[in-house]
């Protein structure tokens, strides 16, 4: 037996012999996107920090993935993390200073990447760069997905647990008043912040009658003969565009939205008819309430220094979670352009190259070394395994030797799941489960949205939504924020919704229990 095939044998058998809870998200997207992130949260973590995710396992199947971690694990590090931030208040400050300076290199590296016209490089200067990009984007995520570790699994966020472990003469209504308040983020998220930033745009084009008209007819052409005439407005508007252009990526579907979809954008908002200045200010003061609010309870129900230093990590880590997810849509987007050029030059089908792994790209490009049936074979299944030491990609045969089935956890038939509460409200609906891309365009207005968990692709569907279901918990969450954003009912931490429920199903969701039932 080979020293490969053992080092494949001992991998699978450290996933299947596995005895404690596996943690999983599921999401649409093609393998090359996640396997560089699962590096970075893996061996570069372990490199570079001395701990971290030592093992993780990510299933694919069609244009979906499921990743798997050790729910002990992510306990481990946020037991950590609340222990440093409690012991030395400053260590957030560094932890945040650290993510910063790593953003920035990133930063840089997308920046050439987007100026650079990739047809013009030889194969040698393409490689080096698609290798720099893949260095700067692990070494950041190294960082930036440990606020993770905040997640929760299970019947109850780790928050709520803490708060009636601390305070126990909480009666149950004054303890959800304080969760809610304090679990609540203090910044607007970058879909938030886009939002603002088109109805900003607006109310200054509003300033201008005859902009304004051009704008309500909604006639393109005519929109950007008329913006020339004020180039200030419009460098703001290709500004906007140059600032989220990645908004909507995610790890399956790259969009390079040009500045006509803003402009349409901005149409969309004079069609609803609404005060601007009204609702800007709202939305800009709505931040300020959550502030106050904060330190009403604190004070109100004497919080202690423990539990506030712990909200103040939340916060912060809320911040590094939201600008990760932004590194992670602006990466997919520069290696969907790499993936492009490999493409034409090697004459490889892109969707071929989308199963492709990150150490694999030197030798397609500067060998035309590559096996294209095996690449055929991973895009039906396959599935990547990550330790602190060493990586395994298998597909086909040695497929059938990892236990997903264990991995999931798939335990007898249920008609109820339960939850943690992110956005109050008692629903009724039929559910449309979602967990594919496919699934994105069949969302109907006025369903009950069930998935894994949400990210930013998802707030068109959550917008439709009368209630949000989620499967991954921790109220640092995308569906939590933008749920409570939204003011849509919205549940948490179900763990297994997606396996319980259907598409079609009618259920009841009393996200204030966090109970949700087929009925």
């Amino acid at each position: 037996m080979t020293g490969l095939v053992m080092k494949k044998l001992d991998l699978i058998k450290q996933a299947n012999n596995y005895k404690g809870e596996w943690f999983w998200k599921a999401l649409p997207g093609y393998m090359h996107f996640i396997f560089g992130l699962a590096e970075g949260i893996v061996r570069v973590i372990n490199m570079r920090f001395g701990y971290g995710f030592e093992f993780n396992v990510c299933y694919h199947q069609g244009d979906s993935f499921t990743w798997f971690w050790r729910t002990a694990v992510l306990i481990k590090m946020r037991t950590k993390f609340i222990k440093k931030v409690t012991s030395n208040p400053r260590f957030i400050v560094k932890f945040k200073q650290l993510w910063l300076k790593d953003m920035a290199r990133f930063d840089k590296v997308v920046n050439e990447v987007n100026n650079t016209d990739l047809s013009v490089l030889s194969d040698e200067d393409l490689n080096d760069l698609y290798y720099k990009l893949y260095g700067h984007y692990n070494w950041a995520m190294s960082l930036g997905q440990q606020t993770d570790c905040l997640l929760s699994a299970g019947s109850e966020d780790w928050f709520h647990a803490l708060l009636r472990e601390q305070m126990p003469k909480l009666r149950t209504a004054e303890l959800q008043e304080v969760f809610a308040v304090l679990s609540a983020p203090v910044y607007a998220s970058f879909y938030k912040s886009e939002e603002l930033d088109l109805l900003r745009l607006a109310g200054l084009i509003t300033k201008k009658p005859g902009l304004k008209k051009v704008f309500k007819q909604n006639k393109q052409q005519k929109i950007t003969t008329v913006l020339n005439k004020y180039p200030k407005i419009f460098s703001q508007i290709k500004k906007h565009r140059d600032s989220f252009y990645w908004a909507e990526n995610n790890y399956h579907r790259v969009f390079n939205f040009s500045v006509s979809h803003y402009l349409k954008e901005i149409s969309r908002i004079f069609k609803k008819d609404i005060d601007l200045l009204v609702v800007y200010k709202k939305e800009l003061n709505q931040i300020n309430k959550i502030k106050q609010a904060k330190q009403k309870i604190i004070k109100k129900y004497k919080v202690n220094k423990y539990i506030t230093n712990i909200v103040r990590l939340m916060e912060e880590f809320t911040i590094i979670h939201d600008s990760k997810k932004g590194v992670i849509l602006r990466n997919n987007h520069s290696l969907h352009l790499f993936l492009r050029e490999i493409s034409k030059r090697t004459g490889i089908p892109l969707i071929e190259l989308f199963y492709s792994t990150a150490f694999e790209i030197g030798d397609i490009l500067l060998k035309r070394k590559y096996d294209r049936k095996l690449f055929k074979q991973r895009i039906k299944a396959c599935a990547f395994i990550f330790n602190n030491r060493s990586h395994l990609v298998v597909s086909g045969h040695d497929l059938k030797k990892l236990n997903i089935k264990k991995l999931y956890g798939i335990q007898k038939k249920i008609t109820v799941v339960q939850g943690v509460c992110a956005c109050p409200g008692n629903i009724e609906g039929q559910v449309r489960v979602v967990v594919n891309d496919k699934d994105f365009r069949l969302m109907k207005k006025g369903e009950i949205l069930i998935t894994n968990n949400t990210t930013p692709e998802f707030v068109p569907l959550m917008k439709k939504a009368r209630a949000v279901v989620t499967e991954q918990g921790g109220m640092t969450t995308h569906a939590a924020i933008v749920s409570r954003e939204l003011g849509v009912p919205c549940v948490i931490g179900t763990k297994n919704a997606t396996l319980v429920f259907k598409t079609g199903d009618r259920v009841k969701v009393n996200a204030l229990k966090g109970v949700v039932k087929k009925i």
